[in-house]
């Protein structure tokens, strides 16, 4: 596996993680964000090492800041569903988060099912999903990188 996916949702919580620190303390952000970048390449090597959440649902804390990653990995494909503060992470019970990881693990599968790429879909349809997810991957690397 070499790839990896932001959920929308989590894509807006790492920028937004990301500008806090950083009017904080300047390059704090960037710092912030190369974290995020090694813990990704960490869970990449060994999607296991993660505390199991519910089926294929997986948390790995941070090692310098307060936050989980947390992330789906399914048919060798990472998807990180949440970047959240480890506070908000304990005054969520625990079923509630169960339900945001399932509702956004829901709408990536529409999503999903939209564009073609589960099996099944037209070839014209898997195509266009494929550059789509190349785009993506693209653009994902390009925001961490920042």
């Amino acid at each position: 596996m070499t790839g990896y996916a932001f959920h929308p949702d989590a894509k807006f919580e790492l920028r937004d993680a990301a500008r806090y620190y950083e009017d904080r303390r300047r390059g704090l952000g960037k710092a912030f964000v190369a974290e995020i970048r090694r813990t990704i390449c960490v869970i990449l090597r060994n999607p296991q090492l993660g505390t199991l959440l519910e089926t294929h649902v997986r948390r790995r804390a941070l090692r310098r800041f307060p936050y989980n990653l947390i992330y789906s990995y399914e048919n060798d494909t990472l998807t990180v569903l949440a970047v959240m503060h480890q506070k908000h992470a304990w005054l969520l019970a625990k079923s509630q988060l169960m339900n945001l990881i399932s509702l956004r693990r829901r709408r990536k599968r529409k999503s999903q099912t939209k564009l073609g790429q589960v099996p099944g879909g037209t070839p014209q349809a898997r195509a266009v999903a494929e550059q789509r997810r190349a785009y993506s991957t693209e653009l994902a690397s390009a925001e961490i990188a920042m």
